[in-house]
């Protein structure tokens, strides 16, 4: 969506960061409301910016943190397909919690629950590492095999020269056994050879 060549463009940035912040809070709500909403008789900012709203020992705080970690999967996708790049998730992941912290300063006071910073810095691991696996995979893809290396940027360059390095390896393999297949013919037909004149010399 947003991807680029690697230049500083601090407004494409401010763009990815609400982008990936409105997905997160998008994503929230609509897991609060398909995992909690049933069992509640009304949702509130309190389950999304109280860390008091993740209690251990009920229902209620437990559907909040489930909450919390399948929405960092959805925070994954997001950064895949906003951010676009491996090496930046993990920024615009911390971002995004970071900025997280600060709403919930603003909303419900600092978080000082134990749960919260576990259920929360659990869940940035998993959407920047999630984020960064799935970007690998979609850059992989979308390297075409036959482009210029001067038309890509430093990262498909590097992801282009490993694919032909492991392309490569695969074919040099092939050529060593087709070598070694042709090898083992000749030693037989040369063996061949050998046994028939000395057949031929017993004769004679």
């Amino acid at each position: 969506m947003f991807y680029g060549a690697s230049v500083w463009d601090p407004w494409l940035i401010i763009a990815q960061i609400v982008t990936v912040q409105c997905l997160y809070y998008l994503s929230f709500g609509l897991l609060l409301y398909l995992l909690l909403g049933p069992y509640v008789t009304h949702l509130s900012f309190q389950h999304v910016f109280d860390d008091a709203s993740m209690e251990l020992h009920s229902f209620t705080g437990w559907m909040v943190i489930l909450t919390n970690v399948i929405n960092s999967l959805a925070a994954a996708l997001s950064l895949m397909f906003v951010v676009e790049r491996a090496k930046k998730c993990l920024d615009f992941a911390a971002t995004c919690y970071l900025l997280h912290l600060a709403f919930v300063s603003i909303v419900g006071g600092f978080p000082t629950t134990v749960t919260w910073w576990a259920v929360n810095i659990l869940s940035m691991t998993i959407a920047a590492l999630l984020g960064e696996w799935l970007c690998v995979r979609r850059e992989l893809q979308d390297i075409p095999i036959g482009a210029p290396s001067l038309l890509l940027s430093h990262d498909h360059v590097h992801l282009l020269n490993i694919r032909r390095r492991t392309q490569a390896g695969a074919h040099l393999t092939r050529l060593v056994e087709l070598a070694r297949q042709r090898v083992l013919i000749q030693t037989k037909e040369i063996l061949d050879a050998r046994s028939i004149f000395q057949d031929i010399n017993e004769i004679i």
